[in-house]
């Protein structure tokens, strides 16, 4: 059997067509009669720096126009900061009250119609306890005691990488506590009238990350000054005074002037240095230390003992004063020394045969400027002789 198609169903179709075209028609028309989508002025160069349990977001006003408040939001969170009149070339808004840990935040701007911007999205991390348990204060190196001062040397402040400055309290003489910052490029700080064995605080101080906004401080470090420092005399200020009592210790034709202090203690032969001459036990000379001091150590460095040790010193004594008028002696009696004024302030025995340089400690605290070493000993006993003299004192005082 054969179908036959009626004209009904071609006329149906085309009314369904004329039907759905017309409603598009009028959907586009719609869309015309709302208007174009209007939004909100944008924050430029969005950037967001580290802080404490926080975190700054910061953007270019330039094309803010008319937004009158910025939304920002994280996780479940929300925050409305509004803009004031004239908020200048850099709106800044802080987030507070956040954990140790990295964010994303979705940023866009309202105006009062309530148009809104693009949303921008950017990240960043609030620093904590964590963080700030990982650095390091700045660390001290040693304190050095030099003739001009007692530095605090540091070490390079590579090892403290977010540090700002570092501060110092320590005690002084005037029974108080001096301060002092110190700033990431400085490599010593010399102390002022700084107490002895006195107190030494230590506090930090670190930016929250490369672009950090916060100042932390780090635990506070104590420590002690260091005792009275013993500090190397400066050879240059020392003179020979040559009293006619002295022994010159030119036998073998060496000036003790030039050889005694020019700081090397090497044997180069008797000509380099202090001979006493044949018989000439006991004696001495006098030394001007260019300073008031107490002498705490000396040095002396002497023959080799590989070589020969028949001339070196086993029994010495160091004398002071403070002023040379009527120091004379007419010979190197101890009783005249004490006559004159002279104070003993060491006596004892040394090692001669078996050292080359030998060190004693000088318990007596007297300040002094004038020195004299006198022999009472030696290995063989007929003479002596020196290469150096060093002398270590504290409380120096310049004249």
């Amino acid at each position: 059997m054969k179908i036959k198609y009626s004209g009904v169903l071609p006329a149906a179709l085309v009314l369904l067509l004329m039907i759905t075209g017309c409603s598009d028609m009028e959907e586009i028309h719609n869309e015309y009669l709302q208007g174009e989508k209007i939004y909100s002025g944008i924050l430029d160069s969005l950037e967001v720096n580290s802080g404490y349990e926080r975190l700054e977001i910061a953007g270019s006003t330039r094309f803010l126009w008319t937004a009158k408040e910025v939304i920002v939001e994280w996780d479940d969170n929300m925050e409305v900061f509004q803009i004031e009149e004239n908020p200048g070339e850099e709106f800044k808004m802080i987030v507070n009250n956040l954990e140790e840990r990295s964010y994303e935040f979705q940023v866009y701007t309202q105006d009062t119609d309530g148009n809104k911007s693009i949303t921008q999205t950017v990240t960043g991390r609030s620093v904590g306890e964590i963080f700030k348990s990982n650095q390091q204060a700045r660390r001290i190196v040693n304190i050095e005691s030099l003739l001009d001062g007692t530095f605090i040397n540091w070490a390079h402040k590579t090892e403290s990488e977010h540090g700002i400055f570092t501060e110092i309290k320590y005690s002084n003489t005037d029974g108080g506590m001096t301060t002092d910052t110190i700033y990431p490029d400085e490599v010593s700080t010399k102390l002022i009238n700084w107490e002895p064995l006195g107190e030494l605080k230590i506090n930090s101080f670190i930016k929250s990350g490369d672009r950090g906004i916060d100042t932390i401080p780090l635990s506070t470090v104590e420590d002690m000054l260091p005792p009275t420092p013993i500090i190397k005399l400066d050879k240059d200020l020392f003179t020979l005074l040559r009293m006619p009592s002295d022994n010159p210790g030119t036998f073998y034709g060496g000036d003790p002037v030039q050889y005694l202090f020019d700081g090397d203690g090497t044997w180069r032969g008797d000509s380099f240095g202090y001979h006493s001459g044949l018989n000439s036990i006991p004696h001495h000379f006098t030394i001007d230390l260019g300073v008031m001091t107490s002498i705490r150590k000396a040095k002396l460095d002497l023959r080799d003992p590989n070589n020969f040790t028949g001339n070196n010193p086993t029994e010495i004594e160091f004398w002071g004063r403070t002023d040379i008028e009527g120091a004379e002696t007419s010979s190197s009696d101890a009783a005249e020394f004490e006559a004159k004024g002279w104070q003993l302030l060491y006596r004892g025995t040394v090692d001669g045969a078996n050292n080359q340089s030998l060190e004693v400690e000088i318990e007596d605290e007297s300040v002094i400027r004038y020195l004299r070493y006198r022999v009472i000993g030696s290995v063989g006993g007929g003479s002596a002789q020196l290469t150096e003299m060093t002398f270590w004192g504290e409380d120096i005082q310049s004249l």
